[in-house]
C-alpha cells in the first residue's frame, strides 16, 4: 500500500488534493459539487462492479472483484462504500461551509 506507485495513489495525491481542496482553493462551494462528487464515484463504481462481475477487468481493488464473494459480503462492501463517500463529500461540504460562513461580507 505504501511501496511504490501505491504510496503516490492512495496517499500523497490524496492528502495534497484534500490539503488543496480546503486550504487554496477559493471558499465559495454548494450542496451541488458535493452531490457530483458523490454520483461520480457511484458512476465510476457501479461500472467497475460490472466489469468486473462479467469478469471483463480484475480489480483493480479488491472490492471490486465481485466473483470472488458472496452476495452478502458484496452487498456489504457496496453500502460501505456508498456511505464512506457519501459521508466524505458531505464531511467536506461542511467544512468549506463553515469556512465560508466565518468569512465576512464585503
Amino acid at each position: 500500500f505504501l511501496m511504490g506507485e501505491n504510496f503516490l495513489n492512495h496517499l500523497a495525491c490524496p492528502v495534497a488534493m484534500l490539503f488543496a481542496y480546503l486550504f487554496c482553493l477559493p471558499r465559495t462551494v454548494n450542496l451541488d459539487s458535493s452531490a457530483l462528487t458523490i454520483a461520480t464515484i457511484l458512476c465510476y463504481g457501479t461500472t467497475m462492479y460490472l466489469l468486473n462481475a462479467f469478469k471483463v477487468v480484475r480489480g483493480p481493488y479488491f472490492f471490486f472483484e465481485v466473483h470472488s464473494f458472496p452476495l452478502p459480503t458484496i452487498l456489504l462492501m457496496l453500502v460501505t462504500l456508498v456511505a464512506l463517500a457519501t459521508m466524505l463529500s458531505l464531511m467536506l461540504y461542511a467544512i468549506k461551509m463553515r469556512e465560508t460562513r466565518a468569512t465576512p461580507a464585503n
